[in-house]
């Protein structure tokens, strides 16, 4: 009896799923290649007009948009665009971190995509976006890899010679 009244609720829940499919909009990279641009143009004219808020939701679109296209180009855009926000509204710093995640994303994309010119830009890229006083370059503060790789007197090789 069971059976009997769970075989049309399935039939009701996939025919129900059939027609509803077909309305749920796809994410296209073509269409998010042009939708980050112009939220980003949105953001320069909302930071003319002087609109803050409207400026923060255009960047917040933009990122979206950037982050839904899977590419790399949109993110770069997106981190240069946080740059000027945070410059225009005195909020540099949140905006510097918001570049720095971007960027990375950016990076991680054109590695992905084996696109040397997209990993260069993004290397490039995080030269605005400054590290905090104080903190010394290198990995683990003033730790130089090259150093380790460096023999010492009587050390020996992996395979035991000198």
């Amino acid at each position: 009896m069971r059976n009997r009244t769970q075989m049309p609720l399935l039939l009701l829940f996939l025919l129900a799923t059939a027609v509803a499919l077909p309305m749920i909009p796809s994410a296209s990279a073509e269409s998010t290649s042009t939708d980050w641009a112009a939220q980003l143009r949105a953001m320069d004219e909302a930071l003319a007009r002087g609109d803050v808020p409207g400026a923060h939701a255009s960047w917040r679109e933009a990122y979206v948009a950037a982050h839904v296209g899977r590419g790399w180009p949109g993110m770069l855009a997106v981190g240069d665009a946080a740059l000027r926000l945070g410059r225009a509204t005195g909020e540099t710093a949140l905006y510097e971190g918001r570049a720095r995640r971007v960027y990375l994303t950016a990076l991680l994309r054109a590695r992905r995509d084996a696109s040397l010119d997209g990993v260069l830009a993004a290397g490039e890229a995080f030269g605005p976006a400054r590290r905090p006083r104080g903190r010394p370059a290198g990995p683990r503060g003033g730790h130089r890899p090259g150093r380790a790789l460096r023999r010492r007197p009587g050390a020996t090789t992996g395979a035991g010679l000198p």
